[in-house]
């Protein structure tokens, strides 16, 4: 295990306090969870297509795209 002799206490610079407080705030908040389906029938058709003219395009890459 290494020395835990070096080491240095640091501030938290001012522009992290407010990223702090926001996790802080977000943590005590009410979450909705969502289950979500959908139909990707026509882009994985259209990603067929564009196979098919040579493309080398992954669905994730499309989905991005968009």
């Amino acid at each position: 295990m290494p020395e835990l002799d070096n080491y240095e206490i640091k501030e938290f610079p001012v522009s992290r306090l407010a990223t702090m407080d926001i996790g802080a705030a977000a943590f005590a908040k009410h979450h909705v969870w969502v289950i979500l389906e959908l139909d990707v029938t026509a882009a994985r058709n259209k990603i067929g297509r564009l196979k098919e003219q040579g493309e080398n395009i992954s669905f994730n890459a499309w989905w991005i795209m968009m």
